[in-house]
């Protein structure tokens, strides 16, 4: 957990220490990266470190990007812990810009000799990452307007390769690129899409990258809702001015990066960033103690009804179903890999949810089901399939995602499902007559799973029996019926 500074409302957004130069270069300017990375180096800077600022670039939205400019790049970070509440104004960001209309100027921070680092939290759909070859999705249809248009690109992989190859003819001197996102080895995704683009449109930067380059995988942790207009007036009852690019986080931060760089080193281990010989057993242990518990409540809870994560755990029975998913199918893996560290790791997530200052919406946690159940749910599933067993939490929580594809609450409320693969997921579910249709129609997608669990017999029996057992009795009737059973073996 990482100090905050309170600002009192006659300071406005307070008077940070500012960079004297830019030292990285981060794609996705979204709430978490401002809320995580930069509070790092802010941190950095106030220390001194003024060479780490931070040039940041969304790659398609310009909104915030107008909105921090217009405030000279400073912004308010509100830390709303369980026993904290402290404002801090985080001024580490040099220039904020928008890839389709700045483009010259991103490409100049790839020419630039003070860039030592470029990092990104775009999301895992922003790889376009087959993880079935292990590279670049060329089937995307964005990465395919990419390689046939370079120059030009709108993706991370073709706008790196692209500032690559111009830092690659300038000589500016080797760089560190890590990834920031959910992805398991997110170094080696990160590495691989990169490269991949780089052979299909510049020949001579291949070589280049493989003696100039290292992509460190990483692991980031911290709970960063979506900012809500209760939320923005809030802030400026407070601080007496009005702040577009606030972001909210929980009293909870914490990063932890492989000690491979190319370029120079940040000392960020001098404010709380944990530099580690391998990232692995820290990636797997927050993908299943962390994401996995949380993409479990978010499908539960919204198809109860409940709108936030918080609210969804404070229920006596759900909590228990998913502290059951934590204590026996995951954690029995996590401490495998990661060691006794993880008991202790766990043990905190539940409460961590029900942090009733931080309200994350259940439906903002369930977007990208087909990406994010690759990531969080899948390798533990493998596990207990290798020992014999059909965990009951697993298939639950993968019924109830099944589930929630429908669109509407066991209340008949509808609400959007945002997923790359909807079209083929609601597909699957369309005209099915039963939960065993649906499990075997989804189950059979080689996209999202792979063969060990396609091919397992009795797996898509479970997960229909949950299915149905969800449409019959509603989520929080089937899980008391569970409970009263004493089925659940989770």
């Amino acid at each position: 957990m990482q100090a905050t500074e309170v600002i009192p409302a006659s300071q406005g957004f307070g008077q940070p220490r500012r960079p004297t130069a830019t030292g990285v270069l981060h794609f996705g300017l979204g709430a978490f990266h401002r809320a995580h990375q930069a509070h790092f180096f802010d941190r950095l800077i106030a220390r001194g470190q003024t060479d780490w600022g931070i040039a940041a670039v969304n790659l398609r939205s310009a909104g915030i990007v107008q909105d921090l400019v217009a405030q000279d790049n400073l912004y308010s970070r509100w830390e709303r812990g369980l026993g904290s509440d402290a404002i801090r104004a985080i001024g580490a960001q040099t220039h904020c810009h928008h890839l389709p209309t700045e483009r010259a100027a991103v490409l100049d921070h790839f020419r630039s000799t003070t860039v030592q680092m470029i990092t990104a939290t775009v999301s895992e759909k922003g790889y376009h990452f087959d993880p079935q070859t292990g590279g670049l999705d060329t089937a995307q249809s964005d990465i395919q307007t990419d390689l046939a248009n370079p120059r030009f690109p709108v993706t991370l992989p073709g706008i790196l390769a692209q500032g690559l190859e111009e830092r690659r003819k300038v000589g500016a001197g080797p760089i560190t690129l890590a990834s920031c996102d959910n992805y398991r080895n997110n170094g080696q995704v990160l590495k691989s899409v990169v490269m991949d683009f780089a052979r299909a449109c510049y020949p001579d930067l291949p070589d280049w990258l493989a003696a100039n380059a290292s992509f460190p995988s990483s692991m980031v942790d911290g709970i960063v809702p979506k900012v809500h207009t209760e939320d923005h007036a809030a802030l400026e009852e407070r601080l007496g001015v009005a702040d577009p690019g606030m972001v909210i986080a929980e009293d909870y931060m914490r990063w932890v990066i492989e000690d491979d760089f190319a370029g120079l080193r940040p000392p960020l281990d001098t404010v709380g960033v944990e530099v580690v010989d391998d990232a692995a057993p820290y990636e797997a242990m927050k993908l299943m103690l962390l994401n996995a518990p949380h993409s479990g409540v978010a499908y539960l809870g919204c198809l109860a009804g409940f709108h936030y994560i918080h609210q969804a755990v404070a229920h006596p029975t759900l909590r228990a179903t998913v502290d059951r998913l934590l204590r026996h199918e995951l954690l029995p893996l996590a401490e495998s890999i990661a060691g006794p560290v993880a008991v202790d790791y766990g043990g905190m997530t539940l409460n961590r949810f029900a942090n009733p200052n931080i309200e994350y919406r259940t439906l903002q946690v369930a977007t990208d089901g087909s990406l994010k159940i690759q990531q969080r749910l899948l390798s533990a599933l493998s596990w207990h399939l290798r020992k014999g067993s059909i965990p009951e939490g697993l298939t639950l929580i993968l019924a109830a995602w099944m589930r929630s594809l429908n669109g509407v609450t066991d209340a008949g409320k509808p609400y959007p499902i945002s997923d790359p693969m909807a079209g083929e997921l609601t597909a699957c579910i369309l005209n099915a007559r039963t939960g065993t249709e649906v499990a075997h129609r989804i189950l059979s997608m080689g996209e999202i799973f792979p063969a060990d669990i396609r091919q397992h017999n009795g797996l898509a029996t479970q997960i229909a029996r949950h299915f149905d057992g969800i449409s019959r009795n509603g989520t929080l009737g089937w899980l008391e019926k569970l409970n009263n059973l004493n089925e659940v073996t989770i």
